[in-house]
Formats: structure tokens, C-alpha cells, sequence
């Protein structure tokens, strides 16, 4: 299994319905090549600590 983070960007949410909008600080997990979650990224850096 292959996994990438990327750290601290900003990611365009788009609902079903509703606007978009931009959350800024943000880490990404993609693993094998699908993005699996979109975290704060002090969330990321909290859950590491455990």
C-alpha cells in the first residue's frame, strides 16, 4: 500500500448541494492514489502524538 500526506493546503469543498467552499489548513491522505480523508492539520499532527 502506497501513502502520501499532504500538509498544510487548502482544499475546495464541493457538496451535493449548497456553495463550495475553501478550508484552509488541511492535510490530505491519499493512499494508492485515491484520497482517503481530508484532515485539520492539527488534527493530523494530534493523532500522531498517539
Amino acid at each position: 500500500m502506497r501513502r502520501l500526506i499532504v500538509t498544510s493546503c487548502s482544499v475546495l469543498v464541493v457538496p451535493e448541494s449548497g456553495p463550495c467552499r475553501v478550508e484552509v489548513d488541511q492535510d490530505i491522505l491519499v493512499e494508492n492514489g485515491v484520497i482517503t480523508s481530508s484532515l485539520a492539520t492539527e488534527a493530523v499532527r494530534l493523532s500522531k502524538r498517539c
